[in-house]
């Protein structure tokens, strides 16, 4: 008799049953997440390489702000400058493009996205969570992008959750501890 134990949201044992005078587990088997590519939360990026990692990070998801994130990003190409104002929760950014600098749009950027990046076994539906999004200029005025989590870690809680419900539906006769 074996059982599944959910350590974390990146780790699965499945266990024998108690065994020995010491009663003991054997792990059976383990799966975890090992050297899979994360985005780099809390760290700013150039406009490209922001969207090369947003792209090949996140859930394409129509029901989040994916597409805001995309078109808030693409819009901070060669030759743009912006000018923020910034009270620690909103930013106001006004994008120059141009050698004449002319204002093209000032907009508020949303400070807390919705966003669903892969964090956890890829069978699962990924955890959507809340990240601040947020605006800078580097040492040579370049904008930067950067994702700061939001969420308190919530999503970690619900990824044990869905490994659960998935072990759970592929083995139903099988005891979990999550």
């Amino acid at each position: 008799e074996v059982m599944a134990v959910i350590e974390n949201e990146a780790s699965v044992i499945l266990v024998s049953r108690l065994t020995g005078k010491d009663r003991v587990r054997e792990t059976v088997i383990r799966a975890s997440l090992n050297n899979f590519r994360q985005f780099q939360f809390g760290s700013f990026f150039g406009q490209e390489e922001f969207a090369i990692k947003f792209r090949s990070l996140f859930v394409a998801n129509p029901k989040d702000d994916t597409d805001y994130v995309l078109r808030y990003a693409s819009k901070l190409s060669g030759g743009t400058s912006i000018d923020t104002e910034d009270d620690g929760i909103t930013q106001s950014v006004g994008v120059k493009r141009g050698i004449s600098g002319t204002l093209v749009s000032k907009e508020s950027v949303k400070p807390i996205v919705c966003l669903t990046p892969y964090r956890t076994f890829r069978e699962l539906e990924q955890p959507e969570s809340e990240f601040l999004f947020r605006t800078r200029l580097d040492d040579g005025d370049t904008p930067t992008l950067a994702l700061f989590e939001a969420d308190g870690g919530a999503w970690k809680l619900e990824a044990v959750k869905r490994i659960a419900e998935y072990i759970s539906e592929k083995c139903p006769d099988l005891k979990i501890i999550a």
